[in-house]
């Protein structure tokens, strides 16, 4: 653990009292002086500490000054941890703030893009060339292969791109009115409309329930057109487009 520089400096001056205070304890030395001029002989001389009550208040002033230095520098050390914890959490306020702020500007971005791709639609859907879609021919037919007849354009790809946008494939009748979609299904042809159903549930339309989902087969196509186009829809394709992706579920 590396310890911290103020407690370093604390206990190196008491280390350093404890040490002139035991000296000035300690037991008295002996040295040996130069021949004496008058005898020749040579004198004892003792040096010895004074442990008078002058020298006591000093030895006793000088350990309350460290005492005093050593809390200085302890309150010091303390302030230091608290500044550097105030630091940091500051720092981390202004991350989670920066955080916020681009997660606010990406939801306004996506936002703005959503409300564009409808508006583009709109813009779409007012200039696509009238067709012959009506109620009476908006009934699927199937071909000499046994299946339902479709084929793609680019109104198919449109519709296909709006009901994609619908957020989680349901509860989309909002946003069926504010796209102006179902106008633009309006506009399909029936073999255009099952080209779309076609081209967003895949093979066998979805059927995952009934168990044909992932399979073109005359079968499929049949029970399709009986559970489904007539039993739910009306016999309409049209219809079925109309309310997909407005149920409490995903799809149709």
């Amino acid at each position: 653990m590396k310890l911290n520089p103020y407690l370093k400096k604390v206990g190196f001056i008491t280390l350093l009292s404890i040490s002139v205070l035991s000296l000035a304890r300690s037991h008295p030395v002996q040295a040996e002086s130069e021949p004496s001029e008058e005898n020749g002989v040579k004198r004892t001389i003792k040096i010895v500490v004074d442990e008078s009550a002058d020298s006591k208040q000093i030895t006793e002033d000088f350990l309350a000054g460290v005492s005093d230095l050593s809390d200085q520098l302890h309150d010091k050390s303390r302030q230091a941890i608290i500044d550097a914890d105030n630091a940091r959490k500051a720092q981390e306020a202004q991350e989670a703030e920066a955080a916020r702020q681009a997660a606010e500007a990406e939801a306004a971005k996506q936002a703005e893009l959503a409300a564009q791709e409808a508006a583009k639609a709109q813009t779409t859907q007012r200039t696509l060339p009238a067709t012959s879609a009506t109620p009476s021919n908006t009934r699927p037919y199937f071909g000499n292969d046994g299946l339902l007849v479709h084929h793609y354009s680019d109104r198919v790809q449109q519709v296909i791109n709006l009901l994609s946008g619908i957020p989680g494939h349901s509860y989309g009748s909002n946003y069926h009115i504010a796209t102006g979609l179902d106008n633009l299904i309006d506009s399909l042809t029936v073999e255009e409309a099952v080209d779309v159903l076609w081209r967003i549930e895949g093979a066998g339309f979805g059927q995952t329930g009934a168990g044909y989902a992932g399979y073109d087969t005359t079968e499929s196509h049949q029970a399709f057109m009986n559970q489904q186009i007539d039993g739910r829809f009306g016999g309409s394709m049209h219809n079925l487009l109309k309310a997909w992706g407005t149920f409490n579920y995903s799809g149709y």
